[in-house]
């Protein structure tokens, strides 16, 4: 039976969320020209000075074939320091494709592959180099109620040549036919800092066939990662 996830990982009637906190993917894909669009709002407490609004943050999604979807983002971020900085992140764009489908023990998997544009945002947030980002998403389905998801990839930021390395793992739980509950563990790791690694709950509720609701928080694990975290995501299907 087919298992719904939502968020960073959870699909319902062929819809699935992929914001906020972390860029993380379901290994699901649109049909050919269906159209998805998600929209969310993330507060986000950095350090004890250093605060952070992303809103909007949308990601436009389109079934291009089977097993292939086009993809692109735009995000509008204000943050404060002591100092207030605002206004768009570069432009993403980017794919995913469908490498194989679950198969007894074998999880379903994608690959997405994106990349920012680093001189298509606002003067202060423009990057030196493009950022290209590829990860791996795994999902695995183990009860009717109980999916479990194993993402991992890597990403550059767009000042350095030197990568970072992701993942996130994620257990969720159907309540009931609307109702669905996750939990994860995610970071990442640069080779010239520490790592980050933080821990997020989150609860969603499908309102329709084509339309989904998320709420999000959570609490950096180390005291590199953001001190806490908290999302409300809308995402809707054409």
């Amino acid at each position: 039976m087919k298992i719904f996830w939502l968020a960073f990982l959870f699909s319902l009637n062929g819809i699935a969320q992929e914001l906020p906190i972390q860029p993380e993917e379901t290994p699901y894909l649109l049909k050919p020209w269906q159209i998805q669009l998600e929209n969310s709002l993330t507060l986000r407490n950095e350090t004890k000075t250093t605060n952070t609004i992303i809103l909007p943050n949308t990601l436009f999604k389109m079934g291009i074939l089977k097993k292939l979807e086009f993809r692109f983002g735009l995000e509008h971020q204000l943050v404060h320091i002591e100092t207030q900085q605002n206004g768009f992140n570069p432009f993403i764009v980017g794919f995913k494709t469908k490498l194989w489908k679950e198969y007894k023990a074998l999880p379903e998997a994608a690959l997405v592959a994106q990349t920012t544009i680093p001189k298509w945002a606002t003067h202060e947030f423009q990057q030196d180099h493009w950022a290209p980002e590829l990860q791996v998403l795994l999902q695995g389905n183990y009860t009717e109620s109980f999916s479990m998801n194993y993402n991992f990839g890597t990403k550059w930021d767009g000042f350095t040549s030197n990568p970072f390395y992701t993942y996130k793992i994620t257990a969720g739980y159907m309540l009931t036919k609307k109702w669905c509950l996750y939990a994860e563990v995610f970071g990442h790791q640069h080779v010239e800092s520490p790592s980050h690694v933080s821990y997020n709950n989150g609860l969603m509720f499908q309102i329709n066939e084509n339309m989904m609701l998320d709420v999000s928080g959570g609490l950096g694990i180390n005291k590199e990662a953001p001190r806490s975290f908290c999302a409300l995501i809308f995402s809707f299907r054409l």
